[in-house]
């Protein structure tokens, strides 16, 4: 017969001397509860001896304070005893009269619990004070954190505090019942995933480990192939219901210390468990692993855009070492033939001749015409090299990175997020500027930062669009708000079919409509739009 398992102490022995034992004793305890007033005075005097009164007035205050009487053979700090005496003019050393009368001392607290209202633990006071311990089980399942809150509600209940060993058991019985609350609720949000949730722990015959142990496991390293595996990942976790409204009703410790067992323990060890409990862990961790896959792609995002805004730089700082003097010297004869026209034209003279002065036509029609000098002079805008990079290396899990957030365009039920689509070209009708039906609009978070969304695509007619006087220098702000604003101007150019020599129309935000489930500016790389 296998022996019998030890259920481990609730407590350590240092915690249950601190519930025990009077405790440290300061000026004001002493004056709030030892101190007796004039009511409590009259029932000390009844006493006929010295030593009667001043152990009444010692089980009067001991009770009022700790909620209890005395032990057997307990002695109160001198403190107390010093302090009553004081009060009553009776010598602290007849106490030691009262406490060898245990008949006495009984009498005393019995008469003391009737006239204060005190009344034993029963069965249905224990019940009721279960009942009224497990949410705070729920939210925390720490034993001491629970025992101080259960002593202080006996005491504010005027229910005398039984011994220890009955308070770990109320203590130990509502933690259960709220594991086991936590587990059914949990239960009811994954219901028809029982079976995804145990075929987790099982490893298939074509691979090494369990799906559980390999979604552990994920790439840092900020790669276009990385950030695929990443988003793979984060859709298979979204099979399950990891995004539902029903979690908000836990705290977030109790999923915390769920999901931090979940990571603790194997695929082994949690096939072990009850399946309530089992499917509980397992979901829990699913859902923290949600919450991380979703801010690494964020992160990874924004590391890749700036990796390539780098060498877009580096590629433009190129292009101008090499062919930046030849560009210099056709802008200053350009230049000087804008000056001889304005000369011609203040002085009543001919245009042609005076342009011939400065550069002969057949040269001036040449310059123009250099088709390869003008392809050097997009090249020395780091957009250029980053709108090729995009498109040859990027796009695709860019695209996919958007989808993974918002795939209809409007909220997003499954990311909890709410985002704007950038990838169809339609604006829904929830977002549709209300001025011009023409112009898409994203709306910037709470904390400043904005989703770009369909805010890079000008998608008015001709008739409805909006003069831009300054695209480049809005390109140029787009490159300083962050590796999300470039990608998005790079997606708007790419998707209407703009050539690459075509800025793109930098659509912008009015500031103040705060979209309180959108990510962070941390997420966003810090993008900010502005109002024209």
């Amino acid at each position: 017969m296998p022996p019998s398992r030890i259920r481990p102490a609730l407590l350590t022995p240092a915690q249950r001397l601190q519930f025990t034992a009077f405790p440290d004793l300061t000026e004001h305890l002493i004056a709030r509860y030892y101190t007796l007033t004039d009511e409590e005075l009259t029932w000390v005097l009844d006493r006929r001896r010295d030593a009667n009164r001043l152990g009444f007035a010692v089980q009067l205050t001991v009770l009022k304070h700790l909620g209890r009487g005395l032990d057997v053979g307990e002695i109160p700090p001198e403190a107390v005893l010093a302090c009553l005496g004081e009060q009553l003019n009776i010598d602290p050393a007849k106490f030691d009269v009262y406490a060898r009368r245990d008949a006495t001392r009984r009498e005393h607290f019995g008469e003391l619990c009737d006239q204060l209202g005190y009344r034993a633990l029963s069965v249905d006071l224990n019940r009721a004070l279960r009942a009224w311990l497990i949410p705070m089980a729920v939210a925390t399942p720490q034993p001491f954190a629970l025992m101080s809150a259960l002593l202080d509600e006996l005491r504010r209940r005027k229910i005398l505090v039984p011994r220890i060993s009955v308070l770990e058991r109320i203590v130990t019985q509502a933690r259960t019942q709220a594991e086991q609350a936590v587990h059914h609720l949990l239960g009811e949000i994954v219901a028809g995933h029982e079976d995804a949730l145990d075929a987790l722990l099982q490893v298939p015959q074509d691979h090494a480990m369990a799906p559980y142990t390999r979604l552990k496991q994920w790439p840092s390293q900020a790669k276009p192939s990385n950030f695929l595996k990443l988003i793979e990942r984060l859709h298979f976790v979204r099979q399950f219901p990891v995004n539902d409204g029903r979690l908000a009703a836990l705290p977030e410790s109790r999923l915390s210390g769920l999901a931090a067992e979940g990571k603790r323990l194997s695929a082994a060890s949690l096939a072990e468990y009850a399946p309530a409990k089992r499917r509980a862990v397992i979901f829990a961790r699913l859902v923290d692993v949600a919450q991380t896959l979703t801010d690494d792609l964020l992160d990874m995002h924004d590391r890749l855009m700036l990796t390539y805004l780098r060498e877009s730089e580096r590629a433009s700082m190129q292009e101008y070492q090499a062919s930046g003097q030849a560009l210099v010297e056709r802008l200053q004869t350009f230049e000087q033939v804008c000056a001889a026209l304005v000369h011609a034209r203040t002085e009543h003279l001919d245009p042609y001749q005076a342009v011939e002065r400065v550069l002969p036509w057949g040269q001036l029609v040449a310059s123009v015409n250099d088709h390869d000098a003008a392809q050097h002079l997009r090249q020395l805008d780091p957009l250029q090299h980053l709108a090729r990079s995009f498109q040859r290396v990027i796009r695709t899990p860019v695209e996919r990175f958007a989808k993974s957030f918002n795939p209809s365009g409007c909220e997003n039920e499954q990311s909890g997020f709410r985002t704007w689509s950038w990838q169809s070209g339609e604006v829904p009708d929830c977002q549709r500027n209300k001025r011009n039906p023409y112009q898409n609009v994203c709306r910037p978070s709470a904390g400043g930062a904005g989703v770009p969304g369909d805010a890079v695509r000008d998608a008015a007619p001709a008739g409805h669009r909006r003069a831009e006087n300054d695209v480049q220098g809005r390109e140029a702000n787009a490159s300083r708000r962050g590796p999300t604003a470039i990608c998005a101007a790079q997606m708007g150019r790419l998707r209407d079919g703009r050539p690459e020599d075509q800025p793109p129309v930098l659509r912008t935000v009015r500031p103040g409509r705060a979209a309180p489930d959108a990510p962070s500016r941390r997420h966003l790389g810090g993008w900010q739009s502005e109002v024209p």
